[in-house]
């Protein structure tokens, strides 16, 4: 397909300057069905392992097979942005050859019940992604896994990527005032 220009809803723009902010650890990227979330994660991960000092943890509370979804989205960029050839890509990672960051890709929660599986693939890791977090019932799995990611002398960034809340959530209470502002 060639370089092409990917057109962000403007509510995701913010998103590719935070690496260059050391006091922002925390991302929330909100949207439903269609707001562009999806796009604007693959573009922003797409751009960040082209930083060589970028090893990321993408997860999701369950994740059945990245291999069949989310790897093929990010290749989908990849190629849209003219630099597919800058990959290679297994069932569970993606590697950028010019660099050697990484994507490695997690379900948070394995058949055993543990966060152990994230948790092996969290060395060195600086950047934690949680896709479809409100699926994410466990606090406390969260923590551990968030708490892991913590790489001296990198930017550690968590982006947790949402669908829109009840107040009963524990990311609504985490991140939110009683009103729904962000805090």
């Amino acid at each position: 397909m060639g370089k092409n220009v990917i057109n962000l809803s403007s509510k995701y723009k913010p998103l590719f300057k935070v690496i260059a902010d050391d006091n922002i650890r925390y991302v929330l990227m909100e949207g439903g069905r269609g707001s562009g979330k999806s796009v604007a994660l693959s573009t922003f991960l797409n751009h960040l392992t082209f930083d060589e000092k970028n090893k990321i943890l993408f997860t999701r509370y369950t994740m059945a097979s990245a291999g069949t979804s989310i790897i093929p989205e990010f290749r989908e960029k990849a190629e849209w942005l003219g630099n597919e050839d800058s990959f290679i890509s297994t069932k569970s990672e993606v590697i950028n050859k010019i660099t050697n960051s990484e994507i490695i890709y997690r379900g948070l929660k394995p058949s055993s019940n543990t966060a152990n599986s994230a948790l092996k693939s969290a060395n060195n890791v600086n950047i934690l992604v949680l896709e479809e977090a409100q699926e994410c019932a466990d606090h406390d799995l969260f923590e551990r896994v968030d708490l892991s990611i913590r790489t001296k002398h990198r930017k550690n960034l968590k982006v947790i990527v949402l669908n829109p809340l009840d107040k009963g959530h524990w990311i609504f209470k985490r991140f939110y005032d009683d009103r729904g502002n962000r805090r």
